[in-house]
């Protein structure tokens, strides 16, 4: 790595770091750039460098994979995770949610839920069974957006 590219590379690990404390409230990009005493434009940049994405992007999916991560661990409900990562429109979470995921956030709690009992022991036929079920829709539903796309 050049000395330039050893730089961003921490940059983009500082603004990982950042993102990765608290979530839960909405941050925006100069507020970041502020604490990181960076351009708006160079951490825009930087991430899009390493993720290939736009900073918002890079921040909604960081707080998608933690809702995921919480409704797997069979949190209480949908609407609390997604309360509590900042997801105050829940159609439109709900709607990039399955459209990261393949399955809806009630799917992911359900499928959550029942791994914690399998966990105890209990139900490990039906836990398998609906794992299987789960991967088997997401794989049908990338497969026909791709074919809407080709057709479209």
């Amino acid at each position: 790595l050049r000395p330039n590219d050893e730089r961003r590379f921490k940059v983009f690990q500082d603004i990982r770091a950042l993102l990765s404390d608290d979530l839960s409230l909405p941050i925006y990009s100069d507020e970041i750039a502020r604490k990181l005493g960076l351009s708006v434009r160079t951490m825009h940049d930087v991430v899009r460098r390493y993720r290939g994405m736009s900073l918002h992007r890079y921040l909604r999916l960081r707080r998608l994979w933690l809702v995921r991560r919480r409704l797997l661990a069979g949190a209480d409900s949908v609407k609390a995770v997604a309360l509590a990562y900042g997801f105050w429109h829940l159609s439109d979470f709900s709607r990039s949610y399955r459209d990261q995921f393949g399955e809806t956030p009630s799917q992911t709690l359900d499928r959550g839920r029942g791994r914690a009992r399998c966990a105890g022991g209990r139900h490990l036929d039906r836990c398998r069974r609906h794992s299987r079920r789960a991967v088997d829709h997401a794989h049908r539903s990338r497969r026909d957006g791709a074919l809407q796309r080709h057709r479209g």
